[in-house]
């Protein structure tokens, strides 16, 4: 039998313990990767009632905010780093 002293077989324990969250860690994050959103500018309006920036779905002149519901011109918004 191998002799381990109270606190190597605990830094083993902590070690192997840590060890298997940062892998579980690592591959949920690889496996379910959120899908972003990168949208055109072209296809983002700014409610000029709330301030909210929303993407619309129909290439249309107008639009209906998702928050106040207003009717709204669709412009083109410029980026901040362009």
């Amino acid at each position: 039998m191998i002799k381990v002293d109270i606190s190597t077989a605990f830094i083993i324990y902590l070690c192997l313990t840590l060890g298997l969250v940062l892998f579980a860690w690592i591959f949920f994050e690889y496996r379910f990767k959120v899908k972003r959103v990168n949208p055109q500018i072209k296809r983002t309006c700014r409610c000029p009632i709330c301030a909210f920036v929303y993407i619309y779905d129909v290439e249309e002149e107008y639009s209906r905010c998702p928050r106040c519901g207003s009717i709204n011109e669709n412009k083109k918004i410029k980026q901040e780093n362009e």
